[in-house]
């Protein structure tokens, strides 16, 4: 929440903030038009302001992703609840980035309702993470192989043992 009297309600300063989060920000009206994007979501996007704002997230994304955008809103709107999900976004160049995205209902002094989003690009921390599932699989492959060789081993030395004759017969 804003301070009184030091300054934060000045536009610039709040956009000189928004425009340094490394989170895309973001503002969808009720009618699905894109009325705030901060520097780092029209940066990774590759898209001009005037390109991006006042449009519908389908002339601006691929239509998958448009549509799932649109559901998620319209969610939104209806319940009021906060949406978080983790989702890949196809950005310009056609590469899928894994993005943890929050989404909560915003209400404006007239009661109009929005669409409020921050998305992080978590496409590192997902490939890693997928990287440790595989290294775990492999992990637990090779110890039930062990644990198959050791049973293996065993039976073979309690085979010997048997054939072996004991001392004194």
């Amino acid at each position: 929440m804003p301070s009184e009297g030091h300054g934060f309600d000045d536009r610039s300063l709040f956009n000189a903030f928004m425009d340094n989060n490394p989170a895309i920000c973001f503002v969808f009206d009720a009618d699905g038009l894109l009325v705030y994007i901060n520097s780092e979501g029209l940066t990774r996007f590759g898209w001009k302001l005037e390109d991006a704002l006042l449009h519908k997230a389908s002339a601006i994304l691929s239509k998958a992703a448009a549509e799932e955008i649109e559901a998620e809103n319209r969610y939104v709107l209806e319940t009021g609840k906060r949406l978080n999900i983790t989702k890949v976004i196809p950005t310009p160049d056609e590469t899928g980035m894994v993005w943890q995205v929050t989404k909560f209902l915003l209400v404006d002094h007239l009661g109009l309702r929005y669409v409020g989003g921050i998305a992080v690009d978590v496409t590192e921390l997902d490939s890693k993470k997928r990287q440790l599932e595989e290294l775990n699989k492999n992990l637990a492959l090779q110890k039930q192989s062990l644990v198959e060789a050791n049973l293996v081993q065993r039976k073979s030395l309690l085979s010997l043992q048997k054939q072996i004759p004991m001392g004194g017969e």
